[in-house]
């Protein structure tokens, strides 16, 4: 990925995150020992570390951007955003502990979802990206898309399934921005590949959850479409960059 940033540092920090994520991600499944039990390769300390990893770089974004460019103080809730993912992860891992864990990580990442919400809507206003047939489109693809894929892994499953379909369009409202954005810019088609990626990430989860979806290294495939689909939506600020620069 080549960035935008002007500072030679601060292109320099940005590198050196990404590099420490993926080599977090990748790396600890490429080197991680398979575990029958688990059905995983990757452990649990790398997946948590590249998490959090991603915190840092969305925050880095901001502190760089928020009073040197026009994007930047749409960064505020996307950094936000990857904040509240991290606690959703932690929360999904069990490290809180308690029975409540997976309510707890899902209560996270649908707060997650409504920060970037708001700042990909935010970044559009800024950059006059707010075509209504553009945002119209977005949004019919992917609510059709979060009530399908709702009714396929969660529906009838009681009240916890009935309680994924507002989290799944709420999902899914994620991924309509950043196709809005994308119909309007091809800058930001990786914003809603991203967008997208998360989408498929959570289905799985969902089906393994409600349908007892199950096959060797799931949890593994679940993390190698969630990282990279945090990373392309955090790095928003680099497409954004892009954008203003053309």
């Amino acid at each position: 990925m080549i960035i935008s940033l002007d500072s030679l540092g601060q292109r320099l920090w940005i590198m050196g995150v990404l590099v420490l994520w993926a080599g977090l991600l990748f790396g600890g499944f490429l080197f991680g020992r398979y575990e029958p039990l688990s059905g995983r390769r990757m452990p649990r300390w790398t997946r948590l570390a590249s998490s959090a990893i991603l915190v840092t770089l969305g925050w880095s974004w901001t502190i760089f951007l928020v009073n040197s460019s026009l994007i930047g103080p749409a960064l505020i809730p996307i950094a936000l955003g990857m904040s509240l993912g991290f606690v959703g992860d932690l929360a999904l891992a069990q490290v809180f502990g308690g029975k409540q864990s997976f309510l707890i990580g899902i209560g996270a990442f649908a707060l997650g979802h409504i920060s970037y919400i708001t700042g990909m809507v935010w970044l559009a206003h800024l950059l006059h990206l707010t075509s209504g047939g553009a945002f119209a489109v977005g949004l019919g693809l992917w609510m059709l898309v979060g009530v399908l894929g709702w009714f396929v892994v969660a529906a009838g499953a009681g009240q916890l399934g009935n309680l994924a379909l507002p989290y799944s369009l709420l999902l899914c409202g994620t991924a309509a921005i950043a196709t809005a954005l994308a119909i309007q810019s091809v800058f930001f088609v990786p914003v809603a590949f991203g967008a997208g990626l998360f989408v498929i990430s959570d289905l799985l989860i969902a089906a393994e959850r409600f349908r007892d979806l199950r096959f060797p290294l799931l949890d593994d495939v679940v993390w190698l479409t969630y990282g990279p689909a945090q990373v392309l939506i955090v790095c928003v600020a680099e497409f954004g960059l892009r954008f203003l620069s053309h």
